[in-house]
């Protein structure tokens, strides 16, 4: 959860407060969660929601939650380093509801069924999300480096 609350905000400590509003929204509605569905889906489903849900507060008063990609300590040398941050960083630039699905499902690895559930919209609308995301990213990436961009389909 954490990893998808800092694809969403960008920010580590904004992630970390995500998770943890959402753990206690989580705990509260317990008696919610029907045990036919799958746990993790209904956790991410409440990140999300809530993500959605500050982001409309924060876009009334005229503000924004998303900062820079901070470091990243998974990376082993400081190419890989340097790499990973900027395509965070070029991620970030993605409209929010593309962003996500293209984290849900390439990062988290949920279903497209999954995904179109957690986000209430139609299993075509995440395929079509997913497509303009990697598109979208794989034009940004063409961009920053001025030359044609591969990217790799990580399952």
């Amino acid at each position: 959860m954490r990893r998808f609350a800092r694809s969403l905000t960008g920010d580590a400590s904004t992630a970390d407060d995500l998770v943890q509003y959402t753990a206690e929204k989580a705990l509260k509605a317990k008696a919610k969660f029907v045990g036919s569905g799958r746990y993790r889906s209904w956790l991410f489903t409440i990140l999300y929601r809530t993500y959605l849900d500050e982001q409309m507060r924060f876009h009334k008063r005229g503000e924004t939650s998303i900062e820079a990609a901070a470091d990243i300590a998974t990376a082993e040398n400081a190419g890989a380093k340097m790499e990973l941050q900027q395509t965070l960083l070029l991620l970030q630039k993605l409209p929010e509801e593309l962003r996500a699905t293209l984290t849900l499902i390439a990062v988290e690895g949920f279903t497209y069924q999954e995904v179109a559930s957690m986000t209430d919209v139609p299993i075509g609308t995440v395929m079509s999300r997913l497509h303009r995301a990697r598109a979208k990213l794989k034009d940004l990436m063409e961009r920053k480096a001025g030359k044609t961009a591969h990217l790799r389909t990580i399952k």
